[in-house]
């Protein structure tokens, strides 16, 4: 009896950058679809928490509830689509990859913000914090690092991995623009329409930086670096404002 033998077919690749998330099934709507589920679900706990603590404005509790479960839920979001940390950015990257001109970038548009808020042409926000060391460590410290592992260590790989490397500047734009309408959520917390539209093309403007060096430097550490820059520069700039009216 002749005995079959069945064509050679060659192993796949076990990595290949231009491969999608197809095991899962994912696609660029419903990341988005679930980015936003998980922000609507961590603003509804810190509502939750300010109900609770009967406070006008956020604190670090309802920080801690919405910042804390947006990292909870990337974290379980990388282990189901089983993205190792390497690639989720958890690595240090090199001095090179902070260049000083984003640095000063982010201080600039921080700045001509806060100008531009306070020409007289639009409400102001409503403050969020206590006191300046508050402001410190939960603005400049922890949102830096629970955003950035959110929206640049989870969101930003996801994105990449489902539209492959020949769409870097896509991928670059979608995260930026996620950021932002993230910053949209202001309204729910009583801010006036054209200030958090302004705040919204703000945190656009510095997505794009944050974006590019992730990218760039395949970590989370330098966009967590420049977001912190960022905030701390506007803590600085309402610190500076307020002394001189009290002045």
């Amino acid at each position: 009896m002749q005995r079959y033998n069945p064509p050679y077919v060659s192993a796949p690749p076990i990595f290949d950058p231009e491969l999608k998330i197809s095991a899962k099934s994912r696609s660029i709507p419903g990341l988005l679809l679930q980015t936003f589920l998980i922000y609507a679900i961590g603003a509804f706990l810190a509502f939750i928490v300010r109900s609770f603590r009967q406070d006008s404005g956020d604190s670090w509790a309802s920080t801690l509830a919405l910042q804390g479960f947006m990292v909870l839920a990337a974290w379980i979001s990388i282990n189901r689509d089983s993205i190792p940390s390497s690639e989720t950015g958890l690595k240090l990257p090199g001095f090179r990859h902070v260049p000083m001109g984003s640095v000063l970038g982010v201080i600039f548009l921080n700045m001509a913000l806060n100008v531009v808020l306070l020409s007289g042409r639009f409400p102001p926000m409503p403050y969020s914090y206590r006191s300046f060391p508050v402001n410190l460590f939960w603005i400049g410290a922890f949102v830096p690092v629970a955003e950035e592992f959110f929206v640049r260590g989870w969101f930003q790989t996801a994105s990449y991995r489902v539209l492959g490397e020949t769409r870097k500047k896509q991928v670059i734009v979608l995260s930026a623009a996620t950021f932002a309408v993230l910053h949209a959520g202001w309204i729910l917390r009583g801010a006036p329409i054209s200030t958090t539209l302004m705040v919204v093309l703000g945190t656009f403007l510095c997505g794009l930086f944050f974006a590019r060096s992730r990218q760039q430097s395949g970590s989370i550490f330098p966009p967590i670096f420049l977001h912190a820059i960022y905030n701390l520069a506007g803590i600085l700039f309402s610190a500076v404002i307020s002394w001189i009216t009290a002045e």
